[in-house]
């Protein structure tokens, strides 16, 4: 059963409250990606501001664009968990799924980040080339996705000799979207990415590790492991930075 944002009895900060491990590992990754300074930004999917406070400061100005209105309305009152939001950010909200971006956003963004949105689309070169109408040239987007070929997932396959698991088709683990590396990278350049760099990120994502070892100490391992890793696309996760070109 797919998650309803809207629905007033689901808490998706909730849903966070025992991801600490998982949200300052995507910080990690993201400070490593995002330029260091820019004129306008736009977070595809942004929520309720979770990673605001990691770009906020970066960029003159901001647009959060997100689907879902409850969680729109929890960013513009700037109920965020999860660090201070930069004095004097003021960004612009709009109410919006990544297919309706291009008609609902006007101008060129020089950078565009899309955060754990990918695992709810089935249409990837739809998404893609919303994302390519927005940008300027030379612009920076960095995408994140659910990656099919974790470590995990190959040794299971292994394991149950499911070798047609290989594909680089798409692959649905309930109602959320898995997708294989290349194949991304593929649409991606199809529509006028380049690729420039690479992150395996949530590398140790685990219950019983989260459990036997502090987070700083995970969290200084992942900082260590998010490059050397993503050339076997090790993690759960996947971030890519690219350039319009």
């Amino acid at each position: 059963m797919s998650v309803d944002y809207n629905d007033e009895n689901y808490n998706y900060k909730a849903y966070w409250n025992a991801r600490s491990y998982e949200h300052n590992c995507e910080v990690i990754a993201l400070k490593k990606l995002l330029p260091k300074k820019g004129n306008n930004i736009v977070d595809i999917g942004g929520g309720f501001g979770r990673l605001s406070s990691v770009y906020g400061e970066h960029f003159n100005n901001a647009t959060i664009m997100e689907p879902s209105k409850k969680l729109l309305q929890q960013a513009k009152l700037g109920l965020n968990p999860f660090g201070l939001i930069p004095n004097g950010f003021n960004p612009n909200y709009v109410n919006s799924s990544i297919y309706d971006a291009p008609k609902k956003l006007e101008g060129k963004y020089d950078c565009a980040i899309m955060i754990r949105v990918l695992h709810h689309l089935d249409d990837l070169n739809s998404a893609i080339l919303s994302v390519s109408k927005l940008m300027a040239k030379d612009g920076v987007f960095i995408l994140e996705f659910a990656n099919k070929m974790h470590f995990l997932n190959i040794l299971k396959n292994v394991a149950r000799l499911n070798f047609r698991f290989f594909s680089s088709q798409p692959y649905k683990l309930g109602t959320f979207t898995l997708w294989h590396p290349p194949y991304v990278q593929k649409v991606l350049e199809k529509n006028d990415f380049a690729i420039k760099n690479r992150l395996s990120v949530s590398n140790l994502r685990s219950p019983l590790i989260k459990k036997l070892i502090p987070e700083k100490i995970l969290l200084t391992m992942e900082n260590l492991l998010q490059k050397p890793l993503s050339y076997i696309n090790f993690g759960p996760s996947i971030f890519i930075k690219t350039i319009k070109v």
